[in-house]
């Protein structure tokens, strides 16, 4: 039955893991399209209205949402210094392994089965012998609110970084564009105003995303406050199994 609830679990993370990685897609290729049908005259190009074939006849966004984000996954293997990504990384109940090494006394030299951040053996721990051990076993239900509310956070995150790069890139078709004008002549550009409506459009969808889910390590909001509340509860359940921490990580150390 554990082997089952464990495949169960794992199967259930790569069905969300693909709708992540469908979601983004999908935003990028029409993030994509929007960008070439407002700035097209500017880029000397043609875009037809209302048709996405030939975007979603290349391969080519697909993939590099698939290796560049879905993929490397920067929000949780990352070691920038964003303050999205610090505040994901600092609920990871494996966190807690580490704190409890800390305040043990022992040493690495003093005991072999002495946890260090470096070794990455307490998230090993956690998502093997713990996360998909007795929590998944004990209480289904937790394990499929973790996903959601982890990749909930990459969905927000993501997404504003895609509005980010869509805001400085509209912004820089414009100073391209104005720069011409002032030393060519010519007609005054972006008569009409969507060209400046992207970028404009692009902000203010990026501050209301900042404003509902404010990534802080101190007061988070949004998705990131319900990714710190399910944490806590996992960190409260190994508080609580001392006894089981004891034999998972330290009967090396006993013997």
């Amino acid at each position: 039955m554990a082997v089952q609830t464990k495949a169960g679990g794992r199967s259930r993370a790569i069905w969300r893991k693909r709708k992540l990685e469908g979601l983004l897609a999908s935003e990028v290729i029409l993030a994509t399209y929007v960008f070439l049908l407002v700035y097209q005259k500017v880029l000397g190009i043609s875009v037809p209205r209302l048709d996405l074939k030939v975007l979603l006849a290349v391969p080519l966004l697909p993939l590099l949402v698939h290796y560049l984000i879905v993929k490397s996954d920067p929000l949780q293997k990352s070691h920038m210094r964003l303050r999205a990504v610090r505040c994901f990384q600092s609920e990871y109940p494996s966190k807690y392994l580490l704190r409890r090494c800390e305040a043990c006394g022992k040493t690495e030299g003093d005991c072999p089965s002495y946890v260090t951040e470096k070794s990455r053996r307490h998230a090993r721990y956690w998502l093997n012998d713990i996360f998909h051990g007795p929590i998944e076993q004990e209480s289904p239900h937790l394990i499929e609110e973790t996903f959601d509310k982890s990749y909930t956070c990459r969905v927000v995150c993501y997404t504003e970084w895609l509005l980010v790069s869509l805001t400085a890139l509209g912004l820089l078709m414009i100073v391209f564009e104005l720069s011409k004008w002032v030393w060519i002549g010519g007609d005054q550009p972006f008569a009409a105003n969507y060209e400046w409506m992207l970028p404009v459009a692009s902000a203010g969808v990026l501050l209301l995303l900042r404003f509902l889910h404010r990534p802080d390590e101190d007061d988070p909001t949004g998705c990131w406050l319900s990714w710190r509340e399910i944490n806590q509860g996992h960190i409260n359940w190994l508080r609580n199994h001392e006894p089981f921490l004891k034999e998972l990580i330290c009967k090396t150390g006993d013997q």
